[in-house]
């Protein structure tokens, strides 16, 4: 991600859960919601777009390749907390509830019933900033495996 902040507030006022899955901003511009607070997440590198794009793939080519019901997707939101959503580089859940996701009105975020068996955070210059963060937040769903690289985007968890 470029910058120096991982997200940016922009909202003075404090959004419900339900309020957030409404929210229409910017065009083009990704939404996470910390504790009832609307961030704006930072623009992504290239290096970072090509990271995520691989692990998606790969993901995949692995789901199909071993024929389980399960899906590997990219900008969707998982709600850690009563009145927080994240958005991880790279989800992957029962096809079952992406479904269910994708029938519902408003934003992509798989809810607290809907748990991801991976989540994985591409972290790139600014992963100091959030990493202890969302770690935390996403460990409330199973164990946490954390990998670090040490060239090119950082962090992977």
């Amino acid at each position: 991600m470029v910058g120096s902040t991982v997200d940016v507030n922009i909202s003075q006022k404090t959004l419900s859960f339900a309020e957030y899955l409404e929210y229409s901003g910017k065009p083009g511009v990704l939404y996470e919601l910390d504790r009832g607070q609307l961030l704006e997440m930072p623009t992504t590198t290239g290096l970072h777009n090509l990271i995520c794009k691989f692990l998606t793939v790969e993901f995949l080519r692995h789901l199909v390749s071993e024929n389980l019901n399960l899906v590997a997707i990219d900008l969707t939101g998982v709600r850690t907390e009563e009145n927080t959503s994240r958005i991880p580089d790279v989800v992957v859940c029962h096809q079952s509830f992406w479904k269910k996701v994708c029938e519902r009105k408003g934003a992509a975020v798989l809810n607290f019933d809907e748990k991801p068996l991976l989540v994985v955070e591409v972290t790139s210059q600014n992963w100091r900033d959030d990493y202890s963060t969302k770690r935390t937040e996403y460990s409330r769903y199973s164990g946490v495996l954390d990998r670090r690289l040490r060239a090119g985007a950082g962090a992977v968890v």
